[in-house]
């Protein structure tokens, strides 16, 4: 019988296993989840922080570092093409040209970088307000599932993924 943790654990596993997009099926795969999740966790934090800077909505700011229009590949938002004119013009309105002199154009650039590992870590896209709080709430059900993993492997004795391994059964 699990206990109560183990528990939460296997109910939280179960919502996150949809919401990832690789498996994990190995202690790598663990490992790089792990640090994924930190890492979108601490872009998401610095979205939030930028965008409040430049006056403009996390949604906005994401459309920009992500285009999202009619010309995005709808199966991997990732997959960066140029917008279309009329996006283009509308990001220009918006004082998203800021972003670009911040940090001499290397915040923008590194943003980006973190926007696409989010994209690769979980299923989500980021074309507004509403889909980064959703991808929001997935990160922070990622990273407290971790650590919860984590604390639960530790005092187990065992490691995070052979802790994961046991609770898949």
């Amino acid at each position: 019988e699990a206990s109560a943790p183990e528990q939460l654990l296997q109910q939280q596993w179960f919502e996150l296993e949809l919401l990832l997009r690789s498996p994990i099926g190995s202690e790598a795969d663990w490992e790089r989840t792990s640090a994924a999740a930190r890492e979108a966790k601490a872009f998401l934090e610095l979205m939030d922080g930028t965008a409040k800077e430049l006056g403009v909505l996390k949604g906005v700011l994401s459309r920009h570092l992500l285009p999202y229009d009619s010309n995005t590949d709808i199966n991997d938002q990732s997959n960066r093409r140029p917008l279309s004119p009329r996006s283009a013009a509308a990001m220009r309105e918006t004082g998203l040209g800021k972003l670009a002199d911040m940090e001499g154009g290397a915040l923008e650039k590194r943003m980006i970088e973190q926007a696409v590992a989010l994209r690769r870590l979980v299923r989500v896209k980021l074309a507004d307000d509403a889909d980064v709080a959703q991808a929001e709430a997935g990160i922070g059900q990622l990273t407290s599932f971790c650590i919860g993993l984590e604390g639960l492997a530790t005092a187990s004795g065992k490691s995070p993924y052979e802790m994961l391994q046991s609770l898949t059964v």
